[in-house]
């Protein structure tokens, strides 16, 4: 069978990720995987029935370390995306949220969906960290009031999405993939990045 079509978004914390790929979805009938989301469901004993005690295990240690999975981990991620797509399997494609986060896991998941478009949310620091104060006073629809919104853990998030993330963008450029950069202000809304990523897209 083929593959699934697949738009991933990248950009560091507090970009507004989880509430652009609602709006995809419900403007393009694409299917939104919120990798994150995902997690802490899981943690929560929820979602996923395909995991085992040890995998839920290992995945509440990595939601409190605010780490990545590692590429040995990856049948663990493998699990939960493949029973996303199989509840999914009659939309036309699916908005990849907080997944692939790092290159190994960008050649693996290469296997279960086909990234034919990436968008790169260009946040600064600055930026970024004052959108994370709106979510957390609730002045946002992005996951408001997130026990992990501490300013020692925004500041771990985005040194790491540096490091390990924003790799892709050269990674997946030399594949030929479409990449498009939005830049990210304090005032840029979610309907105009849709509508970016959209006509990118078409």
């Amino acid at each position: 069978m083929d593959k699934p079509r697949a738009i991933l978004l990248i950009g560091p914390v507090g970009v507004g990720k989880s509430p652009l790929g609602a709006m995809l979805e419900k403007r393009m009938g694409w299917a939104h995987f919120d990798f994150g989301h995902q997690l802490r469901l899981i943690a929560r004993g929820e979602g996923a029935p395909g995991l085992t005690e040890s995998d839920r295990k290992c995945v509440r240690e990595i939601l409190h370390a605010h780490s990545l999975f590692p590429d040995d981990k990856f049948p663990i991620v493998e699990k939960i995306l493949r029973d996303f797509l199989d509840r999914n399997d009659h939309v036309p494609g699916v908005i990849l949220n907080g997944l692939p986060r790092h290159i190994g896991q960008a050649k693996d998941i290469s296997k279960l969906v086909e990234i034919q478009s990436v968008a790169v949310l260009d946040c600064p620091k600055e930026v970024s960290a004052r959108r994370v104060e709106k979510r957390l006073a609730g002045l946002s629809a992005d996951h408001a009031g997130r026990s992990d919104d501490r300013p020692e853990i925004v500041e771990h998030k985005f040194l790491l999405y540096t490091k390990r993330t924003a790799p892709l963008v050269d990674h997946y450029t030399e594949q030929g993939t479409n990449v498009l950069h939005i830049p990210i202000g304090n005032g840029t809304s979610e309907s105009e990045i849709a509508s970016a990523i959209i006509k990118a897209v078409r």
